[in-house]
């Protein structure tokens, strides 16, 4: 297993499938899908010496290269990073911030819902409801330390330093292009506009007050996992260098993560599960990337999907809390045509689930599913989709 920084040089334009027929600029989507670092880094393996692709008569070889990721990365401190949980809310006391943790909640007496297939609601209990106004508004990328804290011990988590020491949503940047007419200069009304998202910190000139929290001027960067895989009758890998990836064929960096590592199950997590001696335990999973289910949001239960029982363990869903659906598509380059639009629940979403089997065997379902891809399609979850972080059911 390899991981790697793909660190873009300019703002990346990574679409969400539109046709750029009929429209003058091309807009980018706020984080790139799995499915497309996933293509970036199949593109390498099957390059040449040369960067050229050479693979083009063995792309079923390629697909079987799996991913996990992207995520954001600290490459400075060699720290991943995670997408805010869903199960989170800050909230303004006394000139403080606390952090409170929604759960599944009982359905009051004489209170009914639209059918929501057995499951419960999700909430803050009636006593730590927030007076007034609504809760604050999170951090998009939590560093892992705090990730793993509010994973292992909710009520623990220092919300101050989340506020402080988060990242807020990538920045998009603006450009505006000119058609080349055939005498070297501009065309006639031949203009259009592109919006990238950037990575690297912009020129301290060029900041905007509250726009990111930047830190140090370092880039930020995605991390993949690609491993070494035999192709067409040899052994195969990415190599370090430049390359052009999403829209515009912007230019990026890859090189080895050579001193990171995937993000361990914290230990109070794997003590909590080894305690808990009732007939089941309750665990959340939270989505460190988009995942794919055949059901939209809901996982399922068959094969090696999420619901199916495996190393002694019967897992049953819960609750879960689930944003707006985001929409993956794209171009299919091997066909030429649109892929399929689909439906796909967002990072950050999170499944409570009880597991139902021996605490030793759920000690080992949870390593399991720890930093997998848990969507239901096989291809999905090579392809990036349902990376998935364990933690104590709060």
């Amino acid at each position: 297993m390899t991981l790697w920084f793909i660190e873009p040089r300019d703002p990346l334009v990574v679409r969400d499938g539109r046709p750029n027929r009929g429209r003058s600029e091309s807009r980018t989507i706020p984080f790139p899908y799995p499915s497309t670092v996933a293509g970036l880094a199949r593109t390498r393996l099957g390059a040449d010496e040369d960067g050229a692709f050479a693979l083009g008569g063995h792309l079923d070889e390629l697909r079987l290269a799996g991913i996990r990721g992207p995520l954001l990365a600290d490459p400075e401190a060699n720290e991943a990073l995670a997408p805010a949980p869903r199960d989170c809310q800050l909230l303004a006391r006394n000139g403080r911030i606390e952090a409170r943790s929604v759960r599944p909640i009982e359905l009051p007496d004489g209170a009914a819902t639209d059918d929501i297939g057995g499951l419960q609601l999700v909430g803050l209990p009636a006593g730590e409801a927030p007076p007034g106004k609504g809760p604050r508004e999170l951090p998009a990328w939590w560093r892992w330390a705090h990730f793993a804290q509010w994973l292992a011990a909710p009520g623990s988590l220092d919300a101050a330093a989340v506020v402080r020491e988060g990242i807020r949503p990538l920045p998009s940047e603006n450009r505006v292009h000119v058609a080349i007419g055939p005498s070297g200069t501009a065309a006639e009304g031949m203009l259009f506009e592109t919006v990238g998202l950037r990575f690297a910190a912009p020129p301290t000139s060029q900041r905007r007050r509250g726009e990111v929290n930047w830190g140090a001027a370092r880039p930020l960067a995605l991390l993949v996992d690609v491993p070494e895989t035999e192709i067409a009758g040899r052994r195969r890998a990415v190599r370090e260098g430049m390359a052009p990836a999403g829209g515009e064929r912007r230019l990026v960096q890859w090189h080895r993560a050579t001193e990171l590592e995937l993000p361990r199950m914290p230990e109070p997590v794997r003590d909590w599960l080894k305690k808990q001696r009732g007939e089941a335990a309750r665990v959340r999973l939270v989505l460190l990337t988009p995942a794919l289910f055949y059901a939209g949001w809901r996982p399922g239960a068959a094969g090696e999907q999420l619901l199916a029982p495996r190393h002694g363990v019967t897992p049953r869903l819960v609750a879960a809390c689930v944003p707006r659906p985001e929409t993956v598509s794209g171009w299919d380059f091997e066909t030429r045509r649109p892929k399929a639009t689909r439906r796909a629940a967002s990072a950050g979403s999170v499944y409570w689930l009880d597991l139902h089997g021996r605490p030793d065997d759920r000690v080992r379902w949870a390593q399991q599913m720890w930093m997998s891809n848990i969507s239901d399609g096989e291809q999905d979850r090579r392809d990036g989709f349902g990376l998935a972080a364990i933690g104590v059911g709060a």
